[in-house]
């Protein structure tokens, strides 16, 4: 997992270099099966959803981790947020 996050961070990063990046990853390696390619774009397509609700100094981070035998990912920014009446038609 550790190598697709650093992919797709690494698809993005040079769309705008002004975001500064914090990638979280657990100390042991992640091992999981997936489709690579799609993982790779499920991930860059969060992130690029954070960046275009970003500042341009903006923060952006994209976190692992393994819990109870479960892959966890988050990606959190400092922007604005998502409105509350839009919240419930996510995921």
């Amino acid at each position: 997992m550790d190598d697709l996050i650093y992919e797709a961070v690494s698809h993005i990063i040079g769309l705008r270099e002004k975001r500064r990046f914090e990638i979280k990853l657990p100390s042991e390696l992640i091992v999981v099966n997936v489709d690579g390619k799609l993982m790779v774009q499920v991930l860059v397509n969060l992130l690029d959803n954070a960046m275009k609700h970003t500042g341009e100094n903006g923060w952006i981070c994209i976190e692992a981790r393994y819990d109870a035998g479960k892959v966890w990912i988050s990606v959190e920014d400092d922007g604005d947020g998502i409105q509350e009446d839009l919240k419930e038609n996510i995921f």
